[in-house]
């Protein structure tokens, strides 16, 4: 009984699993974006989440010190106001939110874009600086935009008369029941004796026109 006993403490010993702490890694950034549709033609604020945390889930990301991150345009076609952000120290899978003011020019083509992040940061015993480059994705979206590209009119002062406008689709998708709204700047102005007048356009496709009167 003794031995049948030493047996199988010995059997239990041996298949215990074998638990191995993860490693300790230098900083590891990582960017994402929780909201990443962007419009052509608009002024927008992304929100880009920043995270030192290395790739294996495992281990764990040395703190990384006077960190200080700063988005550019890259090869993308947007225009970045926002300057660098300091976020001092981010410890091991700490996520950060770093707002990024950005243009996004009236021509640009739908897609998906990547905008680089400069990440300056000190870790370790030294003091010396270190610089990783991450990329944010976002996406382009694809949407009408209608704008007035001609206007005709025979109308004089203290007289009535008729005003032809002519409305393009220069946005990246199709736009149905467009209809045009123009309202009077002042009162020396109206449209038969009202403020407000609107017109019907139908559907535009992409570089479409369409002429109301």
């Amino acid at each position: 009984m003794n031995r049948l006993a030493l047996l199988l403490v010995v059997c239990l010993l041996v298949v215990q699993p074998l638990v191995v702490a993860g490693a300790t890694r230098d900083p590891n950034f990582r960017a994402s974006v929780p909201e990443p549709t962007l419009f052509p033609g608009s002024e927008q604020t992304v929100v880009i989440e920043l995270v030192n945390d290395p790739d294996n889930v495992d281990n764990e990301a040395i703190t990384a010190r006077q960190v200080t991150v700063e988005a550019r345009a890259g090869e993308t076609p947007f225009t970045i106001l926002s300057g660098p952000r300091f976020l001092d120290r981010m410890v091991d899978s700490e996520r950060v939110s770093v707002p990024v003011r950005l243009v996004v020019p009236a021509d640009t083509e739908p897609g998906t874009y990547e905008i680089p992040l400069t990440v300056d940061y000190v870790f370790g015993d030294g003091n010396d600086e270190e610089s990783d480059t991450v990329r944010a994705e976002v996406r382009v979206a694809d949407q009408p935009r209608l704008r007035i590209v001609d206007t005709e009119s025979d109308v004089s002062v203290g007289e009535r008369g008729t005003v032809s406008v002519t409305v393009e689709n220069v946005g990246s998708a199709t736009a149905s029941d467009a209809r045009l709204a123009l309202s009077a700047a002042g009162t020396d102005l109206s449209f038969s004796g009202r403020e407000t007048a609107s017109r019907f356009l139908g559907r535009l496709a992409r570089g479409d026109r369409a002429t109301v009167t």
